[in-house]
């Protein structure tokens, strides 16, 4: 922890003195051990104030609360605290602050206090709230920690493991009187609201993304969710939740849709899943599709394949298709030559992710380049939207499709059109001269033109 003999950091914060600080103010670091603690000379402008100083610190607030920060450029190191209450994530460059204090309600009062001087913005709009302790319940009714995170800023919201005492009255109420978007909340490991508030919470029709897990609470309403008014839903179910279920009931108001099937345990049963994927393809209006099957090792059946063959080709205006999972590397890999089979053709897909061996594209990545050498419109990536590529080869096909579709989009997209001539001469010379192939894409596309050119000289 460099700098931290510093007594003071500018003007915001100041070392309280070793032998002044009680057994409750001494900072604990898990490496580090005990280090100084500061306080607050004034409140931050933002978090950045904190973020920019590049070392750990702990802030003792007169409430009876420790926060430790962890700037963005520390994180990999981890240098964690020995015990904390709760954990607050700002932005995707942003510090971590992991809060202790001495009750429950101090501790809301100081995420109420982070929140409210945090100001996300539409290009980093991301806050996570997780309790490090799982009975520790930040939300209480009065608690006004979550109520300024939702009143007005966008925001990426994730609520990790929580409980809410009153059920979400005083969470949804805040959602409810929201006049701008949201953004996205996504809840973890549970769903912290009693029936009536989760049904209030599908009404409301300003959240970009609403993300849900499975949960027992409300198995009797498991095809509710697919109503919900928010612009794109992603819902897990474990496959023993979908059984039973009257899947041609199934009524879906998003065209961005990711649904999770995590496999508990027992055989396999494709049945229900199968029935899920035909209803999709009955309804046919997704723009993106995320069907994640988390099945351990290989065991992904054919019919089951097949069944997302099918719910893909019958959207015929799907642009992303999501098979990507989180139980490992298996799951697609002897697949992918069905997979790339079927949707060698499809014209309408622009973005393919699945999480795969890179070996599984066979030698040198040549199932992978006769793929994309076909369809020209693709990318194929990796659950994190990682473009799968050998650096070489594959890089250099999706360059040259890069310019067969910006070719193609010349037709379609110039106004007026008598700036084609123009465009095309440009690039013809700046990056097609000397390439045998872009030139025959070029001038096969714009033969117009080419014939213009010819009749004029």
């Amino acid at each position: 922890m460099s700098n931290e003999n510093e007594s003071t950091l500018g003007c915001l914060l100041a070392v309280i003195p070793p032998h002044l600080c009680r057994p409750e103010q001494v900072a604990r670091w898990d490496r580090a051990g005990e280090a100084f603690t500061y306080r607050l000379l004034r409140n931050p402008i933002s978090l950045e104030e904190l973020n920019q100083h590049k070392f750990c610190m702990a802030i003792w607030q007169d409430n009876g609360t420790l926060t430790y920060v962890t700037p963005h450029c520390d994180l990999t190191q981890h240098d964690a605290p020995s015990g904390f209450d709760t954990t607050l994530k700002f932005r995707e460059d942003g510090p971590v602050l992991r809060i202790t204090g001495t009750s429950n309600d101090a501790v809301a009062q100081t995420v109420a206090f982070f929140l409210s001087i945090e100001q996300p913005t539409d290009k980093n709009p991301s806050v996570f709230i997780g309790p490090h302790n799982a009975g520790f319940d930040f939300v209480q009714p009065g608690h006004t920690a979550y109520s300024v995170c939702l009143r007005s800023h966008p925001a990426r919201l994730i609520i990790s493991e929580c409980e809410l005492e009153d059920g979400g009255d005083v969470f949804v109420d805040a959602l409810v009187q929201r006049k701008s978007t949201f953004g996205s909340l996504t809840f973890e490991g549970n769903i912290p609201l009693n029936e009536s508030n989760f049904r209030r919470l599908l009404q409301i029709d300003t959240m970009e993304h609403l993300g849900l897990p499975t949960d027992d609470l409300f198995d009797e309403l498991v095809l509710l969710p697919f109503l919900s008014k928010a612009m794109s839903l992603e819902y897990t179910m474990s496959s023993s939740r979908l059984l039973g279920v009257d899947w041609s009931a199934l009524m879906v108001a998003h065209n961005n849709l990711t649904i999770t099937i995590e496999h508990d345990s027992g055989p396999i049963r494709a049945e229900p899943v199968l029935s899920l994927f035909h209803r999709i393809a009955e309804l046919g209006h997704f723009v993106k599709l995320g069907l994640r099957l988390c099945y351990f090792d290989d065991s992904l059946l054919d019919n089951m394949v097949q069944g997302v063959i099918a719910a893909t080709l019958a959207n015929r205006n799907l642009k992303v298709l999501d098979l990507s999972s989180d139980y490992g590397d298996d799951t697609w890999c002897p697949h992918l030559g069905a997979l790339f089979e079927a949707l060698k053709d499809n014209e309408s897909l622009q973005t393919l992710q699945f999480s795969v061996y890179p070996s599984a594209f066979g030698p040198e990545f040549s199932d992978l380049l006769q793929f994309i050498s076909h369809n020209r419109n693709i990318v194929v990536t990796d659950a994190e939207g990682t473009i799968y590529s050998d650096g070489a080869l594959v890089d250099a096909q999706y360059s040259l499709n890069r310019f067969y579709v910006g070719s193609k989009a010349l037709l379609a997209k110039l106004d007026p059109p008598s700036e084609r001539p123009s465009l095309m001469v440009t690039a013809l010379v700046q990056s097609a001269l000397h390439d045998f192939q872009r030139n025959a894409l070029l001038l096969s596309d714009h033969a117009d033109i080419l014939y213009d050119f010819i009749r004029f000289a």
